[in-house]
């Protein structure tokens, strides 16, 4: 038989590579590297460990003992990766429904070029009776903890987070339904651990308030949020940022309906400019207001030599200089390295936003 054959089948390997490596694609797989989908007997596993169930489905961990077949460029065959930990995935209250438990596993992937989670095959638990989706340990980096989804980044999931924001953090009690129904509605558009989370401020909340502007139509006010903003951590979850300050916009004399539609000019998107962190009520005036970022602060650097350095240079300003600011350093693209001396280095950058004119 000519080396270019295949021992088993008789058949030409596709391309030189393959037949160097006696890699058969009839008698194989595709792909070298992908994941050859079987059945597993529940026996296979070990030190199954429960964590994480959710109302549709529970994730176990365990170690499958003689592993997932792989191919061996070695040995020019597949062989198993004995010892390998796997995440055991059930569906719940599915009532045998079959077609349910397969078109849950067709979401996975035995293809590894691609970044969908991986799938070794399927298993029964003996016992229950229950199909079990055998997944790639990289599940347990993916998934959600309370729910079993793995439709997640960065820890965060969606659905269960905005559940847990207005279980445990949100009052919604402004007193009045418009506003609380906008704030609830705001809510369900956070679709990621960067948006700001909108809620409603109790005004006590709010101290060292300073005018800083008014006219006919607005009032403005420097203060400092006691509590702070909630933010996402990845690994710790929700937390505030205390003694944040912030600018309290009021409108003079604005009905609900106005109010509002000033409120929509703002944005919970960190990458949008304009930023508002919710709504409050001064309790002596019942006028509204919008608690929103204050942009210079959120801009400057906490470094009190260098915050003032910058306000000289505003204040000395005149029409024809040049606007000196604090700039972001998010703001610089395509930095290339250019030269370095005893004390400093050079680079060249592209400004996004660019100077102010």
């Amino acid at each position: 038989m000519s080396p270019s054959q295949c021992e088993r089948c008789g058949e030409y390997y596709d391309d030189d590579l393959n037949a160097e490596f006696e890699w058969c694609k009839p008698c194989l797989i595709n792909n070298s590297n992908d994941i050859v989908f079987e059945w597993i007997p529940y026996n296979q596993f070990y030190n199954i460990i429960e964590v994480a169930k959710g109302d549709s489905s529970k994730v176990n961990s365990a170690i499958c003992k003689n592993g997932p077949l792989s191919y061996s460029y070695l040995k020019k065959k597949l062989t198993r990766v004995s010892g390998k930990k796997v995440a055991l995935k059930y569906l719940l209250n599915i009532q045998n429904n079959t077609n349910k438990f397969l078109n849950e596993a067709k979401t996975y992937s035995v293809n590894c070029s691609n970044n969908i989670l991986k799938i070794y095959g399927i298993s029964q638990n003996p016992h229950t009776k229950d199909y079990i989706m055998v997944l790639h340990n990289k599940y347990f980096e993916k998934y959600c903890k309370i729910c079993c989804s793995t439709r997640i980044e960065h820890n965060w999931c969606n659905s269960c987070n905005i559940n847990l924001i207005r279980k445990k953090f949100i009052n919604c009690n402004s007193g009045n339904k418009e506003i609380d129904d906008y704030i609830r509605e705001t809510q369900l558009n956070i679709n990621n651990p960067y948006n700001i989370v909108f809620e409603w401020i109790p005004y006590d909340q709010f101290g060292n308030i300073n005018e800083i502007g008014k006219d006919n139509t607005y009032a403005v006010y420097s203060a400092i949020w006691k509590d702070g903003p909630l933010y996402y951590e990845y690994m710790a979850g929700w937390a505030r940022e205390p003694n944040k300050k912030v600018i309290l916009k009021c409108l003079q004399n604005a009905i609900n309906e106005f109010f509002l539609n000033e409120v929509k000019t703002y944005s919970i998107n960190y990458d949008d400019d304009n930023l508002i962190y919710g709504i409050s009520q001064n309790p002596s005036t019942r006028v509204y207001v919008m608690i929103i970022q204050d942009k210079y602060h959120e801009k400057c650097v906490k470094n009190g030599k260098i915050d003032n350095f910058i306000q000289e240079m505003r204040a000395n300003n005149k029409p024809d200089n040049i606007n000196f600011e604090f700039i972001s350093y998010n703001q610089f693209n395509d930095i290339t390295y250019i030269a370095e001396g005893g004390f400093s280095k050079v680079y060249s950058a592209i400004w996004k936003d660019g100077p102010l004119y």
